[in-house]
């Protein structure tokens, strides 16, 4: 990872019971955007998308 471009918070579909998710979008040092999250109280991290 080369830097955080931009970082935020969403609420999803609290009303079924989602979890709050914190977004992080990336910039790699292949130049490749990535955007990655975890829920709320969860520490594993996922890959949400990749752009080309």
């Amino acid at each position: 990872m080369q830097n955080i471009l931009e970082c935020w918070k969403e609420t999803g579909c609290w009303w079924k019971g989602e979890k709050e998710k914190y977004f992080y979008r990336l910039l790699a040092g292949n130049n490749g955007l990535y955007e990655i999250y975890r829920e709320e109280n969860n520490q594993k991290w996922f890959l949400y998308r990749i752009y080309d």
